[in-house]
């Protein structure tokens, strides 16, 4: 029984650090609060120094015990802000006026992120949709992050463990599961797409959901820096 919870615990913290996957897209967005500098180096998500992060969205399936869907989304949103600021040279603003946002507009859009064909993504009703709730808004860019994670228990784990394999198990289970896309404002393109491979936490959430947002934009290119912005 030890031996057998010892493999578990094993396989629960390997399944709990995942893995992950970034895409960028191939032309380089524009910004819209500055003019952009002429620094000579080739930049995609970079150029989008301000952005407006939406209400994150997260929905679990079989997690009695971890927190709820809403505490789950709002510790994430609050880790994500000061990552992409202190550790990335992003500005990284909320959406304040929940009244004005169709939340099918957000679930279409974080279900679609992970899906292939993301050269022709968003569609075209999603994209204006978009384009026309930030219209008046100052910013370069629109962050949209949503997950869909299922608990476990001990026996899928073991299940899993035993027929899959250490290094590849979590990742059959969970799948893409947990996205973060960032869209340009001055086209509603898909310019930066990254995601994880994770499990629910068990207990707490905002040890987490702190690792969730440096395992999301780890990889993100730093913004463009302060001192060579050209209003």
């Amino acid at each position: 029984m030890i031996r057998l919870s010892g493999i578990l615990l094993l396989a629960i913290f390997f399944g709990t650090t995942g893995c992950s996957s970034q895409w960028t897209a191939k032309s380089s967005p524009q910004a819209r609060t500055y003019s952009a500098p002429t620094d000579q180096i080739e930049r995609t998500v970079g150029k989008l120094r301000r952005l407006l992060l939406l209400p994150v969205i997260i929905q679990t399936k079989d997690c009695p015990k971890t927190p709820t869907d809403d505490q789950l989304s709002k510790t994430l949103q609050a880790a994500v802000g000061p990552y992409l600021a202190n550790w990335k040279g992003y500005e990284v603003v909320e959406w304040e006026d929940t009244d004005q946002l169709e939340p099918q507009l957000l679930l279409r859009l974080g279900d679609g992120q992970t899906k292939k064909g993301k050269e022709n993504f968003p569609l075209e009703t999603e994209r204006k949709a978009l384009m026309a709730l930030v219209a008046e808004a100052q910013i370069d860019g629109i962050l949209v992050i949503k997950g869909d994670l299922k608990c476990l228990n001990a026996i899928d784990v073991l299940l899993y463990f035993m027929i899959v394999g250490m290094p590849n198990w979590a990742h059959k289970i969970s799948g893409k599961n947990l996205s973060a896309g960032i869209y340009s404002a001055h086209d509603g393109r898909l310019v930066w797409l990254s995601y994880i491979h994770v499990l629910p936490p068990a207990v707490g959430g905002g040890s987490a959901s702190a690792y969730w947002a440096n395992s999301l934009f780890r990889e993100i290119e730093n913004a463009v820096p302060e001192v060579l912005l050209e209003r």
